[in-house]
């Protein structure tokens, strides 16, 4: 059987060919450090994993964002409880009924300054320049303390796959009826209208502030889990992705190496082939 030299020159350029892709895709393999040939299913696993990973790292920003909420509610109502604390205080030295209208006005005057103080911590903004205590809206929550301008209603933040977690604390949770009605004994005993206040009252208030602390913690424990679960998940999915996508540096430096030396054995038939006349052959 005769065989031409165009044809044998021709077997040795795809020859050629096919080595310098193999050296190729080695490279881009090595370059990348992942393969760059996957079946079918390798590419859906890399796909549902990689989804995985995009939506737990979008949960976590959410929990990063809750959490510093949460600290700066729970630090603000740590406040308003320092301030229900003072009154009580104050209330105590005056309660027994003993002084006088200058010793009275001097009390009044303590009272209104922390009463001030504790409006303009209710009326607090975020770092986006938005009331944190106005529910859904963005409207000024109290003009003084006892009237309540927001609304009563709760975002929620999603922090998994249908699970979610208050973000606000409506001005409503913190200055009820009760609180509002403690504030009013106040203001009647401050200013000598009334002779007697309870300080049993304004206890109750300063006790619903320790549960609205009380329940941020839970929260703040909950994220931090929430956190870490997620965590693992999209360390599990790195794994997975890993797996599958990487590479045997060792396998693919022998593979390489092969192929370069198969491509320049390929390169010195082709040039003596070229050099070779037809009537060789014949």
């Amino acid at each position: 059987m005769r065989i031409s030299t165009q044809q044998m020159y021709s077997n040795s350029l795809s020859g050629i060919q096919n080595y310098q892709q193999s050296i190729n895709k080695v490279q881009e393999e090595i370059s990348n450090n992942k393969k760059s040939d996957l079946s079918p299913y390798e590419k859906s696993q890399v796909m549902n994993e990689t989804v995985e990973i995009s939506k737990n790292s979008q949960y976590m920003s959410n929990i990063d964002f809750l959490q510093s909420k949460k600290e700066t509610d729970d630090t603000n109502l740590e406040s308003v409880n320092n301030i229900l604390m003072k009154i009580k205080d104050l209330v105590t030295q005056f309660k027994n009924g003993s002084n006088n209208q200058s010793d009275l006005a001097a009390g009044n005057e303590i009272y209104q300054e922390l009463k001030n103080g504790l409006v303009n911590l209710l009326n607090q903004k975020n770092s986006n320049g938005n009331y944190i205590y106005s529910g859904t809206t963005n409207v000024k929550p109290f003009n003084d303390i006892y009237s309540y301008n927001g609304n009563q209603e709760i975002n929620q933040i999603m922090i998994d796959d249908g699970e979610t977690i208050e973000l606000n604390i409506p001005g409503e949770k913190i200055v009820d009826k009760t609180f509002i009605k403690n504030f009013q004994d106040l203001d009647n005993f401050f200013s000598g209208t009334s002779k007697t206040i309870s300080i049993d009252n304004l206890q109750s208030s300063i006790n619903n502030i320790s549960l609205l602390r009380t329940k941020l913690g839970g929260q703040l424990n909950r994220l931090t889990n929430k956190q870490d679960a997620l965590d693992n998940s999209n360390t599990n999915s790195k794994n997975i992705v890993e797996n599958i996508q990487g590479i045997d540096y060792a396998e693919e430096i022998t593979t390489l190496n092969k192929n370069q030396v198969a491509l320049q054995a390929m390169y010195k038939i082709a040039s003596s082939i070229n050099q070779t006349n037809l009537f060789n052959f014949l």
